[in-house]
């Protein structure tokens, strides 16, 4: 038994015997079934719009519903793990010999001997694990383009209901101009201008409305489902810039040439994207996923706040650029050092004896000053606060938040399959009912009264020891005042 104390497993029929095939447990366990048909079928939609409306609205107390978790579980451990558990392994390789190679492609790539080689198995790996997620993301803009084209026809019902509302509008506006008295001059030349641009509107409306109409439907319908997710376009950048470095370093690599400014520049930016990817498929484990959770929710809310504080460095570098526009020290040398240098005053990294280098000292550490009070005190304490309220929130609500993440990874994967291999597994993976083993919480309760009696018993045991031993002191007593009175 699971630390969760259920376990779900699937079933064709609905009384269903031999599901769980289990020795006799430690406590007692009752089984359950979810009494919903094809709720993890193939053909469902259940988990996918309750993931999509839970992320829409930012409310996921409805992963602590427990038909929800059992069907996340379910789908997790069936066959979510697996395909999750090898892309994880391969991203950990692919990071790894990517940092392999990046940093040893200037010693191997002007040599021709044994390392040469190693160097081009190394460029290889790297390029299909790559072109393999890459090819993974294809495969999700190409389902959210799907789902976008089988939303089409309710969306061109709605368009063609405008389109007559419209035109029977315009039919109304023209019977009522015909029923008017004889127009002025004015009024004619308002006609005409009014029927030609009818015309424009009518060719516009019966050849290109429609087709204009299809493709920014399929276009916001791509946005909305694929590219406004972070994860995925931090998963589609990382993988087209390794490509196109390992394509730059190749060409570098058969004419026995190092790196040059452009690798160089686009090699340093490849790891920290890794990384991240890296944080992606930790949001899948149990240990590491409520923490990438909450990494992704304080990032969220304290959005506004580090553009404030970005406003207020900006601003105070550029008065320090035109403090030291003639004497630079290296601190203050351009905007940039004094952008830098600016940052590095949020951690009281200045030297006062270089202010006094500016072209009016008082005003700079009165600047300074303002600084330390508006960012440093204030800012910099309001983002702490920010950050605890916000943990403290994600905290309380850890576990459905957990769920909703390992919930995101079941929805995607589930959309990569295919049909066939639906099919192929469609009485494991897809059962048509879900039964659920669990540990018996009348059990529980029967526990918890027999340790209250229990405790009961003790408490009238220990009540009588005391009151014998209130007794013999009385006794003791009684003998020691009769003893005084007979000596007195």
């Amino acid at each position: 038994m699971p630390i969760d104390n259920y376990l779900v497993q699937g079933a064709t029929d609905y009384k269903q015997g031999g599901v769980f095939n289990y020795e006799t447990p430690v406590y007692p366990v009752k089984t359950y079934v979810i009494p919903i048909q094809n709720i993890a079928g193939k053909d469902s939609k259940f988990l996918e719009l309750v993931v999509k409306h839970a992320e829409a609205i930012d409310e996921y107390d409805v992963f602590k519903n427990e038909v929800v978790k059992y069907v996340v579980y379910f789908k997790w451990s069936t066959f979510v793990r697996g395909y999750f558990l090898r892309d994880f392994i391969l991203t950990g390789l692919l990071f790894v010999l990517y940092l392999i190679h990046s940093v040893l492609f200037d010693d191997y790539a002007m040599q021709d001997n044994q390392a040469h080689s190693y160097g081009v198995l190394l460029m290889i790996l790297c390029f299909c694990f790559s072109w393999y997620f890459l090819y993974h993301e294809f495969r999700q803009m190409f389902k959210a383009w799907e789902i976008a084209r089988e939303g089409w026809a309710a969306a061109k019902e709605k368009f063609d209901e405008k389109r007559e509302e419209k035109e029977r509008t315009r039919r109304n506006v023209e019977k009522e101009e015909k029923n008017q008295k004889k127009p002025t001059v004015c009024q004619t030349i308002l006609k005409y201008l009014t029927i030609c641009k009818n015309r424009v509107c009518g060719f516009y409306e019966t050849y290109c409305e429609e087709y204009v109409y299809f493709v920014c439907y399929k276009i916001y319908g791509l946005y909305q489902n694929y590219f406004n997710d972070t994860w995925n376009m931090v998963h589609l950048f990382t993988n087209i810039l390794i490509l196109v470095t390992l394509s730059k370093q190749a060409i570098l690599f058969s004419n026995n040439e190092g790196n040059n400014d452009e690798t160089i520049f686009l090699s340093s930016l490849v790891p920290p994207f890794l990384a991240t990817e890296l944080l992606f498929y930790l949001s899948g484990l149990k240990e590491t996923g409520p923490l990438i959770r909450m990494i992704i929710k304080i990032i969220h809310g304290i959005f506004g706040l580090l553009s404030i504080l970005a406003i207020a460095i900006v601003s105070f570098a550029g008065s320090y650029t035109i403090q030291f526009r003639k004497n630079r020290p290296s601190a203050y040398d351009g905007y940039s050092a004094s952008l830098m240098s600016s940052f590095g005053h949020l951690f009281a990294i200045y030297d006062v004896e270089t202010l006094n280098e500016s072209s009016i000292p008082s005003l700079t550490k009165f600047l300074l000053t303002i600084f330390e009070v508006l960012v440093v005190v204030v800012l910099l304490n309001l983002l702490i606060a920010l950050m605890g309220d916000i943990f403290g929130k994600v905290q309380a609500n850890a576990q459905a938040e957990s769920t909703f993440g390992i919930a995101k990874l079941v929805v995607e994967y589930e959309g990569l399959m295919s049909e066939s291999e639906k099919t192929k597994h469609e009485e494991q993976w897809f059962p048509t009912w879900l039964y659920v083993l669990k540990k018996d919480v009348e059990d529980d309760t029967i526990d918890d009264v027999k340790a209250l009696r229990k405790e009961v018993g003790d408490l009238k045991k220990e009540n009588a020891d005391l009151n014998n031993k209130v007794d013999e002191l009385k006794a003791d007593i009684k003998e020691i005042l009769s003893i005084l009175k007979n000596n007195t």
